[in-house]
């Protein structure tokens, strides 16, 4: 400090000699001294601020994290752990942010490497800058400023056209993405690419895939089909169907889905093919999908093949003959129909197949807690007019002739009411008796066991059966004068038929016929009297199995047949289990309306609810 005091005093001496000599006209020299000292002291100071800049860079770079390109396997489980957290396809990138992270990053130590450079490069200048005058410095300021401005200003003018020739690029190459999109559209591969988006594909009921358009909109089917495409898809769904649906109480029903504007394309319940002129009314018409169901004969192989040529989807249901293959027509309906809710009336089908699955499960509970002790039952599936038994000695003489049979069908696997039936604790006595599944029988009361040679039925297109001890009319068996469960006792209590007019013809035959309740008859022979359940006829006693008096009941019928299969057969699990043990019949009437309401959005009335119980 002292050095420097001593010094300055120097100066100032020798400026004041200098001047005194000079006439005080101002010194070059001494201007030149004056200006090396300040400006020494101005480049210490500028480089104590250089030193101060670059430490506090280095510490802000130092605090900067460190970050490295994720490989796939982390960006994966980042891509999911975002989607997880902010919802899933929401387009969030784990891969762009870590990329802007680095590039920030990288950015901001580009700034600060910048910083030092521009630092270090003032401070050269500065070391090597000449020594100015006051004058001159004012005026290569002057310069400075005026040629740093015109620099900013090229530069911006620089800037101004390289972002308009980008920007240039940019709209160009938009342009060109636009017409190669264009042309990418008229492309072939696009055209299937946009045709598969708007098609879904089903599998119908032998797991065969069914192309379908995106939004089924209409849909032709008969019967039960019909109702089961209503019940699923709402109103208007069911474009074309058979007459059952378009008369009696399921014209009433479905009024409210449109099926009296619908086309009819089959008479009666739509199991026979379609005549020619409906064919080809449905062809013009061109509904999204035709439904048939197995066992029927709703279209020929001819007629679905002429179909699918007119790109209209055929879809097969299983036959409607168990509970399981209900369900799972209802379930390939469901996938046909989608969801239809957005439109007027529509249903979403997959929650209407729920909530009958639910209902099922439900009737069915309630019967089996109906039934837990057994009962038998025979249903009788029709009547064959033409059908005619003769049981005669072995002499020839005529002991019974009797024109039209009760026609049985044994085995389980022809109609859902045997598994219905079993579900309520009901025996039908037809489907114990199984030599062959299916085949049409005569339902034969009588005992024919002494006669067996002499016995046959001719005419019409029923078999006999029961030529020994086994009968129709009697659950196991036993001797010749008894034995196991036979009709008309507590547990055989009645016969269930198909319809009204086979209720008929049977109670004819049980006024005056082989059907009858003859009680016990006693007959002597010699020397020996023979008492059973029957009658005499040539002097020889006709046993039967009946044993006492029966109902005749008739298996009710809604919108469609219970006992062929439809949706509503499920009902016949709580009726069963009430009516053949004549039991109140309130809970049932309810379930009937239940069912009406929830699924067909129908409300009964009290006459309906009769109708459908006695089978009209």
């Amino acid at each position: 400090m002292k050095k420097m005091t001593k010094r300055i005093l120097v100066i100032l001496l020798a400026a004041a000699v200098l001047f005194s000599l000079t006439g005080c006209k101002e010194s070059l020299v001494i201007t030149k001294v004056l200006y090396d000292q300040q400006q020494e002291e101005e480049d210490k100071q500028n480089e104590q601020k250089i030193l101060d800049q670059e430490e506090e860079a280095e510490e802000k770079t130092d605090e900067l994290p460190e970050v490295t390109m994720d490989d796939s396997s982390d960006r994966n489980t980042k891509e999911q752990k975002v989607a997880s957290a902010s919802g899933s396809g929401t387009g969030y990138s784990t891969q762009s942010v870590t990329m802007n992270h680095a590039q920030n990053t990288g950015t901001q130590k580009d700034k600060n490497a910048s910083k030092k450079s521009g630092a270090g490069e003032s401070n050269k200048k500065k070391e090597s800058k000449p020594a100015e005058t006051t004058d001159n410095k004012e005026k290569a300021g002057d310069q400075s400023g005026t040629k740093e401005s015109e620099e900013k200003k090229d530069k911006k003018e620089s800037d101004k056209g390289k972002n308009e020739e980008k920007k240039g690029k940019s709209d160009a190459s938009k342009d060109d993405s636009k017409k190669k999109d264009s042309q990418d559209d008229g492309s072939e591969e696009a055209q299937d690419q946009k045709q598969s988006k708007e098609k879904r594909q089903v599998y119908n009921k032998d797991g065969e895939v069914i192309d379908l358009p995106e939004e089924v909109t209409s849909v032709v089917a008969p019967g039960a089909a019909g109702v089961m495409t209503m019940m699923l898809g709402g109103k208007g769904v069911l474009v074309g169907t058979s007459e059952s649906l378009m008369t009696g109480l399921a014209a009433n029903v479905f009024a409210g889905y449109g099926v009296n504007d619908a086309a009819m394309y089959w008479p009666g319940i739509g199991d026979e093919p379609m005549d020619s002129s409906a064919l080809n009314a449905l062809l013009e018409a061109a509904p999204d999908v035709c439904v048939g169901v197995a066992g029927q004969d709703s279209f020929t192989a001819s007629q679905i093949k002429k179909l699918q040529e007119k790109k209209i989807a055929y879809v097969s249901l299983p036959e409607l003959t168990t509970h399981a293959n209900i369900q799972k027509a209802m379930e390939i309906l469901a996938d046909v129909i989608g969801d239809r809710s957005s439109t007027d009336g529509g249903k979403k089908a997959s929650s209407v197949l729920s909530k009958y699955i639910n209902q099922c499960s439900k009737i069915l509970k309630k019967a089996e807690k109906k039934g837990k002790e057994s009962i038998y039952s025979l249903y009788i599936s029709g009547w064959d007019d033409e059908a005619e038994l003769t049981v005669a000695l072995g002499n020839g003489d005529v002991l019974v002739q009797e024109q039209g049979m009760a026609i049985v069908r044994n085995g389980t696997d022809w109609s859902p009411i045997n598994y219905y039936l079993e579900e309520a604790g009901v025996v039908n006595n037809g489907a114990q008796l199984s030599k062959k599944a299916g085949t049409f029988y005569a339902g034969i009361p009588l005992n024919l066991n002494l006669f067996s040679d002499s016995t046959q039925v001719s005419g019409g297109n029923v078999v006999l059966y029961n030529k020994g001890k086994n009968s129709f009319a009697r659950y196991g068996s036993g001797s010749d004068d008894g034995g196991g469960i036979s009709l008309g006792e507590k547990k055989f209590p009645a016969v269930i038929v198909n319809s009204e007019e086979t209720r008929a013809k049977l109670e004819g035959s049980k006024n005056a016929g082989i059907w009858q309740n003859f009680g016990k008859t006693t007959m002597e022979t010699g020397d020996n009297t023979v008492t059973d359940y029957g009658f005499v006829s040539q002097d020889t006693l006709v046993r039967t199995f009946i044993r006492g008096d029966y109902e005749i009941y008739v298996n009710p019928s809604g919108v469609t047949s219970w006992n062929e299969g439809s949706p509503e057969s499920v009902l016949e699990s709580i009726w069963a289990a009430y009516q053949i043990r004549g039991a109140d019949m309130d809970d049932v009437k309810d379930a009937i309306k239940d069912f009406y309401s929830t699924f067909y959005e129908y409300n009964l009335s009290g006459d309906e609810v009769k109708q459908i119980l006695a089978g009209e």
